[in-house]
């Protein structure tokens, strides 16, 4: 529910669509392979069918944890809400990757 207001508040114009489009094809893409590996691991026998696919979906959402924690900047409309203008600035500067005036 987030990703796509994030989505539109960090991305320039010209690309919002894409990206959003991008971010619900990866969803349906999750989907669609998490079912597979659920399929192929039914009938192995113990507690292997249901622990490979949970295994298998750990890793990603780990590393997307991860990279949403370390890696991607606060919204730049929040910190000029919030009154923190050299932080929206530096925040747009490294999120359009260009230098700061």
């Amino acid at each position: 529910m987030l990703s796509p207001l994030y989505i539109s508040e960090i991305s320039p114009p010209e690309v919002r669509g894409s990206l959003i489009a991008l971010e619900q094809f990866s969803i349906v893409l999750g989907v669609v392979v998490g079912f597979w590996i659920g399929f192929f691991t039914r009938n192995i026998p113990g507690s292997a069918s249901w622990r490979i696919p949970l295994g298998v979906q750990i890793g990603p959402g780990v590393l997307l944890a991860f990279g949403a924690l370390f890696l991607l900047p606060a919204s730049p409309r929040l910190l000029v809400l919030k009154g923190k203008y050299d932080e929206a600035e530096a925040s747009l500067v490294k999120l359009r990757g260009r230098r700061s005036r």
